[in-house]
């Protein structure tokens, strides 16, 4: 049951925001491979992206517990997903800021084929916070499908 509602897990336009935000991560992290191989400018526009979606997750794995399950002392669930939605949320804005450092170093020239560790670094970080976000979404949304009604 939704703490605001009373309502059952319904479809709401809250649900809508949240997934919304959430599925922009994945999106934006398809870009990373071709980070290395993209001209200056196409890098730039791709981490741009990635910084983008990189803050829309981590808003909406922040308003998960606001929004969408019970207050966090009332139940360990509620608790749990507290816990994880902090978690993804804080990873998926440390990606966001990555990004927009690397994004700052490749404007300033500071980043090359030869000097791309910083490129390399933050798509290893995206994969994870993607895996992670993932692992997250389906620790907070399978054990309400699974209780029964």
């Amino acid at each position: 049951m939704s703490a605001e509602t009373g309502t059952s897990w319904r479809f709401s336009s809250r649900r809508l925001a949240v997934t919304m935000m959430v599925a922009s991560w994945p999106s934006s992290s398809v870009l990373a491979p071709s980070w290395a191989t993209a001209g200056a400018a196409l890098r730039l526009a791709a981490l741009i992206v990635v910084a983008i979606g990189g803050a829309a997750a981590a808003s909406g794995f922040a308003l998960i517990p606001l929004w969408l399950s019970p207050p966090a002392g009332s139940h360990a669930y509620a608790a749990c997903v507290l816990a994880l939605s902090l978690f993804a949320a804080l990873h998926a804005g440390l990606a966001a800021v990555g990004a927009m450092l690397v994004a700052a170093q490749c404007r300033a020239g500071f980043v090359s084929a030869s000097k791309a560790g910083a490129l390399r670094i933050l798509r290893l970080w995206c994969r994870f916070v993607g895996a992670a976000g993932t692992v997250v979404l389906i620790a907070t949304y399978l054990p309400p499908w699974l209780a029964p009604a």
